[in-house]
């Protein structure tokens, strides 16, 4: 799990199933995203996740391969509109 984080006007959380972005107003989730699997094995976001030209960006763990690396995932639309 990850601690929550403030970037481009929305709150996220990360966890072992999704990624989750929310009103930093009225801490409402606003849409969520899976977390990529490895061949089935969950990968783990453990940093804050960053909001930059249209990507998330946050560190992981993948538990499966022993890895870790930066993650970039395209965040939902409702992620990308700044603080509802």
């Amino acid at each position: 799990a990850s601690l929550p984080s403030y970037s481009g006007g929305v709150v996220w959380v990360g966890g072992t199933q999704e990624l989750v972005c929310a009103s930093p107003v009225t801490g409402h989730a606003l849409a969520s995203t899976p977390i990529p699997t490895d061949h089935g094995a969950v990968e783990y976001f453990d940093s804050p996740t960053v909001l930059s030209g249209g990507h998330a960006y946050t560190l992981y763990q993948d538990q499966g391969a022993q890895l870790a690396g930066v993650a970039s995932l395209t965040p939902p639309a409702a992620c990308r509109t700044t603080g509802s």
